[in-house]
């Protein structure tokens, strides 16, 4: 089996505006100090799916979750998140987050649990003016994932409170093990005084069934709507109640459309 490694020290990062696979037979390690970014490298300032509509001239972009100050509309998968976040509105906008697709047989975050292991965030701010991007796109299949690193997807921060932060993006994990810090896994809106809405992390495990899982939206603590727009029509359902004690619903999504 392989044994692939992002050494300490380095970053893997996508082509510009083009989706990151990573695909390894056996092990993918990322070192201590190494991490896979595609943070800001998404779609461009004032750019959003072909699927979806731009918002206000100074709101942030949208993904899963929506940009800050009347951002456009939302789009992307909740289970197989594959798309890149919006950029920021007007040229003082920033680029949205990439998208990474990860397959491995086991996938370890080695090193310091304050810092991420992976990120598809979207850009932030670099002056009073800049609008936030939203977060992209991060989707890892792997049996076993170990370590204690977080896996980001959030949106970006905007230069103060008449412009408008970047919405969370998506982050779907299957796995077998997961070591329990996943949960920390962060989709969060932009954080500057216009917030972005949240955006999901989507975790599978053995024995779920299609649209069966557990999904968590975390926004820090600040208040903002978010949509679901890949959901189609249907119910949620009461599933089997808390996770492991971590105070996180566990969710079955049924009906036409999922």
């Amino acid at each position: 089996a392989e044994h692939r490694v992002v050494a300490a020290g380095s970053t893997l990062r996508n082509e510009l505006g083009q989706p990151l696979d990573v695909l390894v037979d056996g092990t993918l390690t990322i070192e201590d100090g190494a991490m896979i970014d595609v943070s800001a490298r998404g779609y461009a300032a004032d750019v959003t799916h072909p699927d979806a509509g731009l918002g206000g001239i100074d709101s942030g972009g949208s993904h899963l979750g929506r940009g800050g100050l009347g951002g456009g509309s939302t789009y992307g998968s909740l289970y197989r998140p594959q798309e890149a976040g919006a950029g920021g509105r007007s040229s003082s906008g920033k680029r949205g987050g990439g998208g990474v697709r990860i397959v491995a047989d086991s996938l370890r975050l080695n090193g310091n649990p304050d810092t991420p292991a992976i990120r598809a965030n979207g850009g932030n701010r670099t002056s009073s003016s800049s609008r936030g991007a939203a977060g992209g796109s991060i989707w890892i299949t792997a049996p076993e994932i170990l370590g204690q690193r977080p896996i980001e997807a959030r949106g970006g921060t905007s230069g103060g409170s008449s412009r408008g932060s970047g919405g969370g993006g998506a982050i779907t994990i299957e796995s077998n093990v997961v070591d329990p810090s996943v949960y920390s896994a962060r989709s969060w809106g932009g954080t500057t005084s216009q917030v972005g809405g949240a955006g999901s992390v989507w975790i599978t495990y053995p024995g779920d069934t299609e649209g069966e899982g557990v999904v968590v939206f975390a926004n820090d603590g600040r208040g903002k709507t978010t949509e679901l727009p890949s959901l189609g029509s249907g119910v949620a359902q009461a599933g089997s109640g808390l996770v492991d004690g971590l105070g996180v619903e566990r969710l079955q999504f049924a009906g036409d459309g999922f």
